[in-house]
């Protein structure tokens, strides 16, 4: 059988840090580091990681086994860049998994020996999704130009009717074509494994008007907390009221209601700057792109990733952006329940994600920052949570 000729190799195990290995694998092999001090031959620390994995197949196969689906787990999730496409199927994952039953690389190991030229390495079930592990091509990394293997899994969620194709930023860019080129490759494979799947992209103003809602959604919830800090008696009518009294009779302006929103704005800047970041640490906007219909693009770049809602360009802007209702890029943090995603959470334990939304070759691309994680899957959950009302229940195109 083809799957019995396997062998761990340096550009497979290049796709994880050292460390990384070092703390895992020793919950499947036995004296992992005794194992690993032990090897005298000369080579990378991955090198010699291989050794005691193809030593270990050898000696222990359900270990093998085990091992086998970490790596495979880590390989598929361990991406920062996810892009998303309105996956067209009539059939579910059991139907679409009976059709490969007779191909090799159904359930087939990572470190399988498969021909120079074969992409397609694995395919897996899990519920009604299928996850795929694409070989893409080798690579060199880092200055010394080690060979790294670089993998595309490709998600097909036939719950959602959604495509998943996942890169690894650092590799793709490392790759001997463009990121454009990649995902429209990965789209013609997809495309091509049967006639009753096909990828079908989303337009560009569909997606921006989705992330538009995102911002909008935490643009209201933002406000409200700034709201709840201004001075004892001042409600948003009484600081309407003075601010027209103010402009009409102080400035004697004719058309005083063109401008109090300005003021306003600048009123509720003023209070953000005097609150502690952490106010918003339910969720925030850190980051946003805007391109309005004269082609003037402004965009806010905050290397910390801080609340927004201090910056003149939020403030300046953001009655544009209703008036248009598209945003082209949004940056977001958001603190989470793993146990409720519609519950806050409390006090100085949580989870978070930090995520960028935007359109990219017709799919919405979510770039995970802080990648990879412990918690990276469940993180993805409560992103495609958030987001699932927008663009979920139907292809944004239609």
């Amino acid at each position: 059988m083809e799957n019995l000729l396997r062998a761990y190799t340096s550009p497979i195990l290049r796709n994880f840090e050292v460390q990384e290995l070092k703390t895992f694998l020793p919950d499947y092999i036995t004296d992992f580091p005794k194992k690993l001090r032990a090897v005298e031959a000369p080579g990378t620390s991955w090198e010699k990681i291989v050794q005691i994995l193809n030593k270990n197949m050898e000696e222990d196969e359900a270990s093998n086994e085990l091992i086998d689906a970490v790596l495979f787990e880590k390989l598929f999730f361990n991406q920062d860049h996810v892009h998303i496409y309105h996956l067209d199927s009539e059939i579910d994952a059991n139907e679409f998994i009976t059709r490969f039953e007779e191909e090799p690389q159904l359930n087939r190991h990572v470190n399988a020996t498969i021909e120079a030229e074969e992409k397609f390495i694995s395919m897996r079930q899990i519920g009604n999704t299928v996850l795929i592990l694409y070989r893409y091509e080798t690579i060199k990394l880092g200055n010394s130009g080690q060979r790294a293997i670089f993998y595309v899994p490709c998600l097909l969620d036939f719950d959602k009717s959604l495509l998943q194709i996942r890169l690894r930023k650092h590799y793709a860019a490392a790759s001997s074509t463009k990121h454009g080129e990649i995902l429209s490759k990965m789209k013609d494979f997809i495309n091509s494994l049967d006639g009753d799947v096909s990828a079908q992209p989303y337009s560009e103003s569909d997606v921006h008007s989705m992330v538009y809602n995102i911002f909008k959604e935490e643009s209201e919830k933002a406000e409200s907390v700034i709201k709840e800090h201004m001075a004892d008696g001042l409600t948003e009518e009484t600081i309407n009221e003075k601010i027209l009294d103010f402009l009409e009779n102080d400035l004697e302006m004719s058309e005083p209601e063109l401008y109090s929103d300005r003021v306003k704005s600048a009123f509720y800047q003023d209070l953000s700057l005097h609150l502690d970041p952490s106010t918003f640490y339910n969720g925030f906007i850190s980051a946003f792109t805007f391109l309005d219909k004269n082609f003037i693009r402004s965009s806010t770049r905050n290397p910390k990733r801080d609340p927004i809602y201090n910056s003149k360009v939020y403030w300046n802007l953001k009655d544009l952006i209703h008036e248009y209702e598209e945003v082209s890029e949004l940056t977001c943090f958001w603190k989470f329940n793993e146990k409720d995603f519609d519950a806050l959470p409390e006090g100085e334990t949580f989870e978070f994600v930090e995520v960028s939304l935007r359109e990219r070759n017709g799919s919405i691309e979510i770039h995970y920052y802080n990648s990879p994680s412990k918690q990276r899957r469940l993180k993805e959950d409560y992103v495609h949570y958030r987001i699932s009302k927008y663009i979920f229940k139907e292809t944004l195109s239609e």
